[in-house]
């Protein structure tokens, strides 16, 4: 009896094993209508460019199918892609493109536009004023958004204001009907840990004191990574604190893009806002 029943639970396990391995395939084929991973599944697939850099085209199916654009199209964002085998690409990928993919409720397709819009008001996006050095240093959107830190989905209770972060996106008819049974990264501003998100703004760039100084930044400013390790919200957050305020915390609306110098009346950190940005954890603030 015990040894029948031990190889039911094997034959069992292995058939969960093997629906789950073809869930994740399909979820990867799904959006892959042109099988584009016929040939970037390849690890080795790539080139030396003119630097004499390895420029690697692989694609792994799993975090493919596993992140928020496993059902997007490859060509949705790859539109200077007109035909397959394709010529070298030369255009980078525009993230303000149209995808063939309709979010819940909405009557247009989505696309990151308003985003976009948003970040290139910002501190963060290209200026006219900007010297090619400045213009050169300032981060894409693949800086700071890789797909495999944005593959969870946590479910989590969280508060109405974190509605505000859908409608960036989303249109507001019928958000709050599906924001009942799905939530997606919404008890913080991000999905990332207050650790992950000082160390993703400290490394390579705000950190980075030699680096800042090629950008002739003000004494705060090339100061300002310093000043928040020694506060308590820096210590706090380098003991592993979930809670204390990170960049992103103070520097940012539920917009999350819009970061703006503080002399800017839209910085969460102007005069006029400064208060309101230390009432979100600080009530008694004055």
């Amino acid at each position: 009896m015990t040894e029948r029943l031990d190889i039911m639970l094997i034959k069992s396990a292995a058939i969960i094993f093997a629906l789950a391995v073809a869930l994740m395939t399909s979820e990867a084929d799904a959006a892959d209508t042109e099988n584009c991973l016929m040939c970037h599944k390849y690890r080795q697939l790539g080139r030396i460019d003119e630097s004499g850099m390895k420029r690697s085209y692989f694609v792994s199916e799993s975090k493919y199918a596993a992140s928020v654009h496993r059902n997007v199209p490859c060509r949705d964002c790859h539109t200077s892609i007109t035909k397959l085998p394709h010529d070298p690409v030369t255009e980078e990928v525009n993230c303000a493109n149209e995808c063939h993919v309709k979010p819940p409720f909405a009557t247009e397709n989505f696309s990151h536009k308003k985003i976009m819009q948003l970040y290139d008001s910002s501190v963060h996006g290209v200026s006219t004023e900007d010297s090619p050095e400045m213009s050169e240093a300032k981060p894409t959107c693949k800086y700071c958004h890789l797909n495999p830190l944005f593959s969870d989905v946590e479910l989590k209770v969280v508060s109405d204001a974190s509605l505000q972060r859908c409608m960036n996106c989303h249109e507001e008819k019928g958000v709050s009907q599906a924001y009942m049974h799905i939530t997606h990264r919404l008890r913080h501003k991000t999905s990332r840990s207050p650790k992950e998100i000082v160390q993703m703004c400290s490394l390579n760039c705000h950190g980075d004191t030699e680096y800042m100084k090629s950008l002739d930044p003000s004494k705060k400013r090339l100061e300002a990574v310093a000043t928040y390790e020694s506060s308590i919200h820096g210590k706090s957050v380098s003991l592993g604190s979930e809670k204390a305020a990170d960049c992103i915390s103070c520097h940012a609306t539920n917009g999350i893009h819009d970061i703006y110098s503080k002399e800017d009346i839209r910085s969460t950190l102007n005069t006029v806002n400064r208060s309101e940005t230390c009432r979100q954890c600080h009530l008694q603030v004055t």
